[in-house]
């Protein structure tokens, strides 16, 4: 059984205010009347009050963090930089940010560098190679006969998948000992245009990174440990989540159905895992959902007809750092921890397919 040793957590630069990117956003939107109103509803609706981004950190003196954003969307093309000019970008931040995530889970856990024996990268905001995994090798000083698994392009329930396979990796081989990290350059795909679908990506995601160091359980210990996966692919469901890549940045396209169809068929879904565990619903203590938005809380909360306490910490991440995609589970869980909710806890997450997630922890 895999226990959570240690969880290490990084945003980049100072939070920037919502109101302030949504200013942003209006200057490369909305010209219309009828399309800043629209636009300012949105960012309203998104319950977002803060979020980071690697473009607000320093590129000049003098220069305030929404300068540096606007200064690298401020382009002469009328879709913004080319795919081509956000993977730079992203090669330049993905191997920094994650760094400072995993220091302070490996302080956390109290491991040394060279203890880890298996790293886990997750990653769906860009691509290069060597990557993340190798970038941290170096970066870390792990062991350079790490083995390496890259988790990529699979959304916002990826820390999931990747905590299936550290789970398999401990299991096998109860002494190894597992680094994982989650690092998400959301911003970097920030779209032009009034496409009501792009707006509300440009509203919620943020760029963050979390890592989490797992081992084998030890029963003298209190952190949580993972007892049981489930995943669910939900029928007829292909292209109402979709994240592709296209020549000014990755479209993220989420259809307006996907709450209501995920309030409607959660609860089904969920019930026939954890009666197979011997649970229900009402035996879950205390709930990671990831935040792909309000809409989504919401549609999870009263499809498996949580108290609104159960959502808390959801919202609470969501309002402070906006949706980071793959890490924001991982936030969402050390808060847990830190407030030493009771267990069992359920993580849940959902993305492209349409697909659900979910891990229990005791």
């Amino acid at each position: 059984m895999m226990q959570v040793q240690g969880i290490g957590l990084a945003t980049p630069g100072e939070p920037i205010d919502q109101s302030e990117l949504l200013e942003l956003a209006l200057a490369f939107n909305a010209t219309a009347k009828a399309d800043r109103v629209k636009l300012k509803r949105i960012y309203r609706g998104s319950k977002v009050q803060q979020r980071h981004s690697v473009l607000s950190l320093p590129s000049r003196s003098g220069t305030t963090p929404l300068q540096n954003v606007k200064a690298f969307y401020s382009h002469e093309n009328s879709e913004g930089p080319s795919t081509r000019e956000r993977m730079r970008v992203y090669e330049e931040y993905v191997t920094r940010l994650s760094t400072q995530a995993c220091h302070a889970a490996l302080q956390e856990s109290g491991t040394h560098p060279e203890k880890i024996t298996q790293l886990v990268t997750v990653s769906c905001t860009g691509f290069t190679a060597p990557g993340q995994d190798a970038g941290l090798i170096k970066s870390l000083g792990l062991n350079p006969t790490v083995g390496r698994t890259h988790i990529g392009f699979m959304g916002c329930h990826a820390a999931l998948n990747a905590m299936r396979v550290a789970n398999a990796f401990i299991r096998a081989e109860p002494s190894e000992r597992v680094l994982l990290c989650c690092t998400e350059l959301c911003t970097l795909h920030f779209q032009y245009g009034n496409n009501p679908q792009d707006a509300v990506a440009n509203a919620l995601f943020a760029d963050g990174s979390a890592a989490l160091v797992a081992g084998h359980r030890d029963p003298t210990a209190t952190q949580p440990c993972t007892r049981s996966f489930h995943a669910e692919h939900l029928p007829a469901t292909h292209g109402m989540m979709s994240w592709r890549i296209a020549d000014h940045g990755f479209q993220m396209r989420l259809e307006p159905r996907v709450p209501g169809l995920i309030q409607q068929s959660l609860k089904p879904s969920i019930d026939v895992w954890l009666a197979r565990l011997g649970l229900s619903v009402n035996d879950i203590e205390a709930w990671a959902i990831h935040p792909g938005g309000p809409k989504i809380i919401d549609a999870v909360q009263e499809g498996l007809g949580l108290a609104p306490a159960a959502t808390q910490f959801s919202r609470e991440i969501l309002r402070a750092y906006g949706n980071m995609s793959s890490p924001t589970v991982l936030f969402i869980l050390d808060a847990l921890i830190r407030e030493a909710a009771p267990k069992p806890w359920v993580v849940l997450g959902f993305g492209p397919g349409l697909a659900v997630e979910a891990a229990l922890l005791i």
